[in-house]
C-alpha cells in the first residue's frame, strides 16, 4: 500500500511540474510574441521596392529610402502646342517616402490577433510576399508654378479686329487673331494622371477676341458727324482736345454695350497728358487740368444723338457755352458727372475723333439701315432771366479801379427737341428730349470807389487851360 501511495504522489508531482513547465513555455512564447508585436519597427519579411526593411522604425525607414533615392529623379516631357518642356519629378513633386514607410510599418498591425500573427509569421518565413513601392506624387503648388511659367511663354492674347481708313475714307477691316491660353487646371489634372508615363500633354484653350472680323464687316457707312469750333490760339486747351480725341478715336462699341466718356478719357491729370486750361467752377472760368474736355462731351453727345443712339446719361453746363445752341451741350466732371450712351442698334459702331483746322470732329460709323434719314436738335426758349452785377469793395485796388471777377450769364429754361427728317427733308417726328434750366450767373465786380487824388501841384497846374 505504501509503494502505491508513493507512486501516486510521484506522478502528481510530475504532472504538476510538467504543467508549470508548459505554462512557463507558453508564457515565454506569449511574452516574446507580445514584445515582438509591440516593437515600434517594421516586421521582418516586409519589403519596400523589393528591399528587406524589417527592424526599422518609420523614421529610420523614411531616411533610408531618401538615401536610396538620393540620385533618382524621373524626367517628364510636357507637350504644349508645338513646343516641349523637360522637367523632372523634383520640379513638380516628390517621391512619397513617408507614405511607403507608414504602409510598411502598418503591415501586421490591423485585424484580429490571429490574422495578425499569421501574416507576421508568413512574412517572416517567406510564405507571404509583402512589398510596398515608393510612389511618386505631384505637389499642386510647385506643379502650378511650373505650369504658370510655361503659360507665360505660350499664352497669346486675342487681338480684336480693327478698322483702318484708306484713301477717300475707304473702310478696311484688319482681321482679328485668336488667342491661346494654357488651361492650368486641366493641365494639372493631366499631370497628376499621366506623369508616370514620362510624357504629358497640356491642354490649351482658344481665346476668342471681343471683336471679330465678321462683326466689323457690317461697318460700312458714316451714320453721323458733328463738329464744334475752338480757338487754336489757346494752346493748352487745343492740346487737351487732341489728347481726348486720341482716346476716343478708333473706339468700337458692340450692340448693347454702353459708352462712358469718363472711362474712355481716364482721369484728366498731368500724368495722362492733360494740361491746365479754363474750366467752369462755381460759375466762373478757372485754370485746371483737362480744361476743354467738356467740348469733347458736347461734340460726342451731338454726334450720338444724330446717330439715333440711346443717351443714358447727360448733364448740361452751369451756363450755356458758345460753341453750340443753348440746351444742346453736355458736360462731365471727375467721376461724378459722366456722359454715356448705349449702342441700341443691331450692328457695331466705330468712332472717329480728330481735329481739322479750328474744328473738333466726331464721326460715327456703322450700318446705316435708314439711308436718307436726318436727325437734328432744336431749342425752344421758354424763359430768360437777366443776371445782375454785384459790386464788392476792394481797397487793395487803386482808387477808382475796378476788376471783373465773374462774368454775368443769362439764365434760361429751354425745351430741346429731336427732329427726324426723311430724305426729302420732310419732318417725320418731333420728340421732346428734355427740359433744361440754366440758373443765371450774376456778375461780380471788385472795385475801389475812392476818388483818385492829384499827385502834386504841377499836375493841378497842368490841368488848367493854357493862356
Amino acid at each position: 500500500m505504501v509503494s502505491n501511495e508513493v507512486s501516486n504522489g510521484s506522478r502528481s508531482r510530475f504532472k504538476y511540474v510538467s504543467m508549470l513547465i508548459v505554462i512557463a513555455i507558453l508564457t515565454f512564447i506569449c511574452t516574446y510574441i507580445f514584445l515582438y508585436m509591440s516593437k515600434p519597427v517594421v516586421y521582418q519579411g516586409v519589403k519596400v521596392d523589393g528591399i528587406e526593411v524589417g527592424g526599422m522604425t518609420v523614421d529610420e525607414l523614411e531616411e533610408f529610402l531618401k538615401q536610396l533615392y538620393a540620385h533618382t529623379d524621373q524626367e517628364i516631357i510636357l507637350n504644349v502646342l508645338d513646343k516641349q518642356y523637360n522637367v523632372t519629378l523634383s520640379d513638380i513633386g516628390y517621391y512619397d517616402f513617408k507614405n511607403a514607410a507608414e504602409q510598411a510599418y502598418k503591415f501586421g498591425r490591423e485585424g484580429s490577433i490571429f490574422s495578425r500573427l499569421k501574416n507576421i509569421a508568413y512574412a517572416r518565413t517567406g510564405k507571404l510576399y509583402i512589398n510596398f513601392d515608393v510612389k511618386p506624387a505631384v505637389d499642386d503648388k510647385r506643379a502650378t508654378e511650373i505650369l504658370e511659367k510655361i503659360a507665360k511663354e505660350i499664352n497669346r492674347p486675342a487681338v480684336n479686329a480693327d478698322i483702318v481708313f484708306k484713301g477717300n475714307d475707304v473702310i478696311e477691316v484688319i482681321p482679328h487673331q485668336v488667342g491661346y491660353e494654357v488651361d492650368i487646371e486641366a493641365s494639372l489634372d493631366n499631370l497628376k494622371k499621366k506623369f508616370t508615363d514620362g510624357e504629358v500633354n497640356l491642354p490649351v484653350k482658344e481665346v476668342e477676341p471681343r471683336i471679330t472680323s465678321q462683326m466689323l464687316a457690317s461697318v460700312k457707312d458714316i451714320v453721323s458727324q458733328y463738329s464744334t469750333v475752338f480757338n487754336p490760339a489757346d494752346v493748352n486747351r487745343t492740346l487737351n482736345l487732341q489728347t481726348a480725341a486720341n482716346a476716343i478715336n478708333g473706339y468700337i462699341l458692340l450692340p448693347g454695350e454702353e459708352f462712358s466718356l469718363n472711362k474712355v478719357l481716364g482721369p484728366r491729370i498731368k500724368e495722362n497728358g492733360y494740361l491746365e486750361a479754363p474750366v467752369i467752377i462755381n460759375g466762373k472760368l478757372v485754370p485746371d487740368y483737362g480744361g476743354g474736355v467738356c467740348q469733347i462731351a458736347t461734340t460726342v453727345f451731338n454726334a450720338a444723338v444724330r446717330a439715333n443712339l440711346d443717351i443714358t446719361e447727360r448733364h448740361h453746363h452751369s451756363f450755356p457755352v458758345a460753341y453750340v445752341p443753348v440746351g444742346q451741350d453736355a458736360t462731365i466732371s471727375g467721376d461724378i458727372l459722366d456722359f454715356r450712351f448705349k449702342n441700341n442698334s443691331k450692328y457695331p459702331i466705330y468712332m472717329r475723333a480728330y481735329i481739322k483746322a479750328n474744328r473738333f470732329y466726331v464721326d460715327i460709323y456703322g450700318n446705316n439701315t435708314s439711308p436718307g434719314l436726318n436727325i437734328h436738335l432744336s431749342t425752344e426758349v421758354l424763359n430768360v432771366v437777366e443776371p445782375v452785377t454785384e459790386y464788392k469793395e476792394d481797397k487793395t485796388l487803386p482808387p477808382g479801379a475796378q476788376v471783373m471777377e465773374r462774368e454775368p450769364h443769362k439764365g434760361y429754361k429751354v425745351n430741346v427737341y429731336k427732329l427726324t427728317y426723311d430724305k426729302n427733308n420732310k419732318l417725320l417726328e418731333k420728340k421732346l428730349l428734355y427740359t433744361d434750366t440754366y440758373k443765371p450767373v450774376n456778375g461780380i465786380v471788385r472795385r475801389n470807389s475812392d476818388v483818385p487824388m492829384l499827385n502834386n501841384m504841377s499836375d493841378a497846374q497842368s490841368s488848367k487851360p493854357a493862356l
